[in-house]
């Protein structure tokens, strides 16, 4: 046994007979959000490739609409999809890509409570944000459907009839929270292939999207490229390989 695993056996022991948590505790969110934020931040730097809009620093949500045209003329969004999203709220997102995707054979749904976020997000906003009273979005289109409720009680009712066919899986995670996200992907996990695609709308929030899709890739193993960003990497699309 090294060295330096005898030391570090030594400082564990140490900090758990000492009961050194009651003196770190207060610091513990802080120090576990700087170590992810170190490790997304490294992330962000890998990504030379995409197609992403650095020259623009401001912040604004109707960015996100610049990468869904870009990934509607670059890939092939325009045909054949299931298109999945988890984290609906008033629907701008699906409704958009219902809009855009006009091919019959495409599906949408959508996965929500609809009465607001289940527990407080370090995003900034709290218990029951987002909330549209229970109500689903007016989206005029037979193609489209929503799932109210938690993901934990809705998508495995919808994978006990759901048929993988040719078409491409397009899963968009908007979830905010780590345990929704990770949830979701790693319950579809079994039906994602080589040319599916992932979009996280809050990606670059290190204690929650962004650690559920390492925690994900560390489990499953899947490999991906990122194809494009906006407003520095708060909005992440991305395809296996």
């Amino acid at each position: 046994m090294g060295l330096s695993l005898r030391a570090e056996r030594g400082i564990k022991l140490f900090f758990i007979n000492r009961k050194l948590h009651r003196w770190f505790r207060p610091l513990s969110d802080t120090l576990k959000k700087l170590g992810y934020l170190i490790e997304l931040s490294e992330w962000c730097e890998r990504q030379t490739h995409a197609a992403i809009d650095a020259a623009d620093a401001e912040f604004r949500h109707d960015k996100r609409y610049t990468l869904y045209e870009f990934l509607l003329a670059n890939k092939g969004l325009d045909r054949p999809m299931d298109y999945l999203e988890f984290g609906v709220a008033a629907g701008n997102s699906i409704r958009w890509w219902v809009e855009h995707n006009t091919d019959t054979e495409s599906c949408f749904v959508g996965f929500d409570t609809f009465t607001g976020l289940p527990e407080d997000w370090s995003g900034g906003f709290g218990k029951g944000a987002f909330s549209t009273g229970g109500k689903t979005p007016d989206v005029k289109d037979v193609r489209c459907t929503f799932r109210a409720g938690l993901f934990q009680e809705t998508l495995p009712k919808f994978l006990e009839t759901y048929q993988r066919t040719d078409k491409r899986l397009v899963l968009h995670l908007d979830a905010d929270l780590y345990s929704a996200t990770l949830y979701a992907l790693a319950a579809l996990a079994p039906y994602l292939r080589k040319g599916d695609m992932l979009f996280f709308d809050e990606f670059n929030v290190p204690l929650h999207e962004y650690r559920a899709f390492t925690d994900f890739l560390a489990a499953f193993g899947f490999k991906y490229r990122v194809l494009g960003a906006v407003n520095t990497f708060h909005a992440v699309a991305m395809q296996l390989e």
